[in-house]
């Protein structure tokens, strides 16, 4: 198995630390761990090393998780493994172990003892590999791993050469794996690759419009695709690839905007999030429309989840329990990238910019949708604001601000918003009877408050 390379999505830094990792520079560490969401450039990276690596007589092998062809994975990835190593030195013990691997792989059932005699065939391998050469895994995609693809990893072969400086792993995953073996656990070192921040995504869209010989993009559709990849280089790329193709001009204006947006909608909610989730089992309502009800928070927890649709799909949720809610979230967010991650404290965090792109196709296409759900919401949070106190009450009260407050990008030409009324309404909100509370007094609130709006990325602008 072998990656292929499309493009390579501006990770410099990022190259730097792999470099070094590959190169056996971070002394104590031997496992690589690379995490992020979809689209910020994980394959390409790992693609990238892997390339590098074969340019070495350094023993390489890559394994992507999604491509797994055999019904018991292990077999599947010693196998592919066993294959790079033949394929590139003439190895005994690698060509016993495939034969090994293909045997088993033809068996109805697998035993444990057929588990075990493959892992000690790998182990001698590696075992004849390390006291030469230096051996490199590449690992993707492994959240489609399979936990007892990992489980056997960890105690059968990880944790007996994790220590050994020859022998370095590279996985990349939407999150850290969690391994069961100390050992695995110290050697590990972790590459998160986060959101481009401005100058970044900047550099990035000037150096594709070169590529693509597009000479000038207006600002309006510069401040369009930032906001709306919300720094995901995956996207940005998309947005560049799809404007260049679709418009055969040198310059790329205004006029294209909305096009963009139903572009990123098609190929990106539609086809990684609501072709996901088609088998939910609720009558009587619209995937589409639940979640775009949904892509209207921030976040969502059970509470507000159960709130807002049984208000507005009343037919297909009042009767259920809280345990059906909790249900579909879940089943929302194994089947689809809507949701970035969970916390247990405040529930499901949206991806920034799939929440982006949802909103503004929803605006384009249904606005009295859009302005119903925006609603919805807004009285949910005034209710929380009229029931909580302290902190609880400060994430509402700046909850219930980021959704009346929704600025789009200029090119949507939205009337434009008078923050004064904030400063009155947010005023207003602190001095009412409601907000009373023994243990805060009205100007400490109102500092926590302005401080939890001030470091809120989107909704600084507004003080």
């Amino acid at each position: 198995m072998k990656p292929t390379v499309k493009y390579f999505t501006d990770r410099n830094h990022e190259k730097k630390d792999l470099c070094n990792f590959l190169q056996g520079k971070l002394l104590t560490k031997t496992i690589m761990d690379i995490n992020g969401m979809s689209g910020m450039g994980k394959t390409q990276l790992l693609t990238w090393a892997y390339h590098e690596a074969m340019r070495s007589q350094k023993s390489v092998a890559y394994y992507d998780f999604k491509n797994s062809t055999n019904t018991y994975q292990y077999v599947d990835v010693l196998r592919s493994i066993a294959t790079s190593n033949i394929d590139r030195f003439a190895n005994t013990d690698y060509s016993e172990m495939k034969n090994l691997a293909n045997s088993i792989s033809q068996k109805i059932t697998i035993s444990d003892d057929d588990i075990n005699d493959l892992s000690k065939a790998y182990n001698k391998a590696l075992s004849n590999d390390l006291s030469s050469k230096r051996v490199l895994l590449f690992f993707d995609t492994t959240e489609e791993a399979l936990p007892k693809t990992l489980e056997i990893l960890d105690s059968q072969v990880l944790s007996q050469h994790v220590n050994h400086g020859n022998f370095l792993v590279t996985f990349s995953g939407e999150k850290p794996l969690q391994w069961k073996t100390a050992d695995i656990r110290k050697r590990r070192a972790t590459l998160p690759l986060n959101e481009f921040k401005q100058d970044e995504m900047v550099d990035m869209i000037d150096r594709l419009a070169t590529e693509k010989s597009i000479q000038t993009i207006d600002d309006e559709v510069l401040e369009l695709i930032q906001y709306l990849s919300a720094g995901n280089p995956g996207i940005i790329y998309d947005s560049l690839h799809y404007l260049s193709d679709k418009f055969t001009r040198n310059s790329i204006d205004k006029k294209d905007c909305h096009g963009l947006v139903k572009h990123l909608y098609s190929t990106i909610v539609c086809e990684k999030i609501l072709s996901q989730i088609g088998d939910l089992k609720i009558e009587d309502v619209d995937n589409l429309k639940l979640i775009s009800q949904i892509a209207m928070l921030r976040t969502v927890n059970l509470h507000s989840f159960r709130i807002l649709v049984t208000k507005n799909f009343p037919d297909s949720f009042s009767q259920q329990s809280a345990f059906y809610y909790d249900d579909v979230l879940k089943k929302i967010h194994k089947k689809s990238s809507l949701f970035y991650s969970t916390d247990f404290r405040s529930g499901y965090v949206l991806s920034k910019c799939i929440r982006r792109i949802f909103q503004l196709n929803t605006l384009l296409t249904n606005s009295n949708n859009f302005n119903s759900f925006k609603q919805s919401i807004l009285d949910y949070y005034k209710t929380m604001i009229s029931k909580t106190t302290g902190i609880d009450q400060v994430n509402a009260i700046v909850e219930y601000f980021f959704t009346k407050y929704f600025t789009p990008p200029q090119c949507f030409e939205m009337p434009e918003q008078n923050y004064r009324c904030f400063e009155d309404e947010l005023n207003t909100i602190i001095g009412s009877n409601h907000l009373k509370d023994e243990r805060y007094e009205k100007e400490a609130h109102l500092i926590c408050i302005k401080d939890a709006i001030e470091n809120d990325e989107e909704l600084k602008h507004l003080l």
